[in-house]
């Protein structure tokens, strides 16, 4: 349901509409940055955060270096080479 009143206009509701959802987008991505830097660094709430709302979990440079991946073209030349060698 409409209100019968608004303190903006017609055409600048929609523009104040788009600021404010630009602006809580642009806040949680923010909250977000922050949340896999510090989980990056080891910071296990921030790790707990994101496994919890964004169903995201962070690989520390050893986890990754386990991965397998079997699409060539995503594996960097100097793995293929150690790769080839073994």
């Amino acid at each position: 349901m409409k209100p019968k009143w608004s303190l903006a206009r017609k055409g600048e509701q929609s523009v104040l509409n788009r600021r404010l959802v630009n602006f809580m987008l642009g806040e949680e991505e923010d909250y977000r940055r922050h949340l896999f830097g510090a989980a990056a660094k080891g910071d296990l709430a921030a790790q707990e955060e994101l496994r919890r709302t964004y169903h995201v979990r962070i690989y520390s440079a050893s986890e990754r270096a386990q991965l397998a991946c079997h699409n060539e073209a995503l594996v960097s030349p100097g793995r293929r080479k150690r790769m080839k060698q073994r």
